[in-house]
């Protein structure tokens, strides 16, 4: 079913609770057991190599992320349970299954590369105006994590020619997210809360690749847009994520727009995108559209905390733990936001919690949050 997106790929999810949760692999330190462990890893590489291979042959390499992409949070989950993550022999085959995810999501990448040149590229990757914002932020996410993915193996690789090209590879996928974002307005057109997920990953990458003037402009755009289009009462980002909601907008037919927005996780994000990039004159217009506009909206941060490690990859760690910060506020000026930003930041460090953190991967908290939903941790 490689053709196919409509489903997901539900049975190589199965095999992967099989052989990681329920074939009691071994997890003691002894010889015998790091042998069985490498052959289910091996198994694993495989399987997904295999996925990988069917579904460029059926040209639609998005079943294959999928499968990469749950592949690493599971194994992470499965080392993370049994405390492997100081077994050298196991961490290496975890190490090569991470360079077939950047393999597959490589080849994503590589694919779409030209359509992100070309006026209106991603349009035809989409049925209709409402697929096409859908399927542009869907896009972003997937290349904003390729670029913290290699962003993150730059910072921890010794070997400096390995460095550089990691250090290049990023900046390409940096310079195509960026003509993504300007040959397709639909990047400025949010349709759904959570696509405050691949927005903070286009940013991340954007602004650690140096493209800080493309962050700039993509930051303001979006804010312009997401006002404008609450106050004419169509096209802004729904709280409820539910697509028959977008159908009933598109219609005429969808609950009042106070209620579709109730509360927003979008709006506290891109403000704090506006400290991190220094922009204090934007900020201030941004502050007073906002605050003028969404009056009956609830701004919301979401937060880890110690539960959250045990969620974070197998499901939507938002839903099953953490909690939401509100009412956040939009202080009058950017460096009374700067400053209660950092009192929030200070006061819910639960963050270095997770695993990830710990163990010098953080990306894989952020391919989490693409693959589950869960909301962008604050402190990326």
């Amino acid at each position: 079913m490689a053709d196919q997106n409509e489903d997901e790929p539900r049975y190589f999810y199965a095999l992967l609770e099989e052989i990681l949760f329920k074939s009691d692999l071994p997890k003691e330190k002894k010889p015998s057991a790091e042998r069985k462990r490498q052959k289910a890893l091996c198994i694993l590489n495989l399987s997904l190599n295999i996925v990988f291979h069917w579904c460029q042959e059926a040209d639609n390499l998005r079943p294959a992320l999928l499968c990469a992409e749950r592949t690493i949070l599971r194994t992470w989950d499965w080392m993370r349970q049994n405390e492997l993550f100081d077994c050298k022999k196991t961490a290496k085959k975890f190490d090569q299954l991470f360079f077939t995810y950047l393999k597959v999501v490589g080849a994503y990448a590589t694919k779409l590369k030209p359509h992100c040149f070309v006026r209106d590229g991603l349009f035809g990757y989409g049925a209709d105006e409402l697929e096409y914002p859908l399927r542009t932020f869907e896009v972003i996410g997937i290349l904003g994590t390729l670029g913290i993915a290699l962003n993150n193996l730059f910072a921890i690789t010794t070997d400096e020619q390995q460095r550089q090209t990691y250090q290049g590879h990023m900046q390409a996928v940096a310079q195509i997210l960026a003509a993504l974002i300007a040959n397709n307005p639909s990047a400025l057109t949010p349709r759904y809360d959570n696509h405050a997920i691949d927005i903070a990953l286009g940013l991340l990458t954007l602004s650690v690749a140096g493209y800080i003037n493309q962050a700039a402009y993509w930051l303001i755009e979006l804010s312009h847009s997401i006002v404008l289009a609450y106050r004419i009462g169509k096209y802004f980002p729904i709280a409820s994520d539910s697509y028959d909601d977008l159908v009933a907008m598109e219609v005429g037919q969808a609950p009042p727009k106070e209620e579709l927005m109730h509360c927003s996780t979008l709006l506290p994000m891109l403000a704090g995108w506006y400290a991190v990039l220094n922009l204090t004159n934007d900020y201030k217009a941004f502050q007073e559209a906002v605050t003028r506009t969404f009056t009956s909206t609830n701004f919301q941060l979401w937060f880890p905390d110690k539960d959250t490690d045990n969620y974070l990859y197998s499901t939507n760690a938002g839903s099953a733990s953490g909690f939401n910060f509100h009412p956040f506020r939009l202080p009058q000026t950017l460096d009374d936001l700067k400053t209660y930003i950092i009192r929030i930041h200070d006061k819910y460090q639960t963050y270095t919690d997770l695993s990830c953190i710990r163990w010098q991967l953080p990306v894989i908290a952020l391919i989490a949050s693409r693959h589950f939903r869960t909301p962008i941790i604050p402190v990326y």
